[in-house]
Order: C-alpha cells, then structure tokens, then sequence
C-alpha cells in the first residue's frame, strides 16, 4: 500500500510539473488574431524556447550557487552574513 502511495505521489509530482509547465508557457504566448496555422505555430515554438531558457538559466544559476557553498563548506572558508550579500549583490548586478 505505501509503495503504491509513493509511486503515485512520484507520478503526480512530474504531472504537476508539466502542466505549470504548460501554464508558464502559455502566459508567454504572443496575442494574435492570425489565422494562418504557420504563425501561431511559430510564435508558440518561440514561447517555447524563452521558457525553456529561462528554466535553464534558472538551473544554471542554482547549480553555480550550490557549487559556491559547497567549496565555502569544504575550504572551511566561513565569512560573516554581510560579506556574503555583498558578495551575492555583487555576482547578480555585476557592479561593486
């Protein structure tokens, strides 16, 4: 019985991925009022990548933080909460 609950939570966590999936990219739809097939296709093959590259600058973004902790970590490198926002301020603006 548990074993079917995990695998049906398993399951249910991926649909629900896909379907905000779907939900984001559907918000970044372009309006139209073409009825030409070929330019709705496109537009939603458009919404598609920038979903997409947002979900992998996302990711990127998270794996680069997650490194960052685990060398502090390692290195026992351990700085004061103000050093690291400042840090964090620095690597996301870009500025000094």
């Amino acid at each position: 019985m548990i074993k079917h609950c995990d695998d049906t939570h398993r399951r249910y966590k991926k649909r629900w991925k896909i379907e905000i999936s779907f939900a984001v990219v559907k918000r970044a739809l372009a309006k139209t009022t073409s009825r030409a097939a070929r330019i709705r296709i496109f537009l939603f093959g458009i919404s598609c990548v920038l979903h997409n590259l947002w979900i992998l600058t996302n990711f990127s973004w998270t794996l680069m933080e997650a490194k960052m902790r685990i060398k502090a970590l390692e290195t026992k490198n351990y700085m004061s909460i103000s050093k690291y926002l400042f840090r964090q301020y620095i690597m996301y603006y870009g500025v000094g």
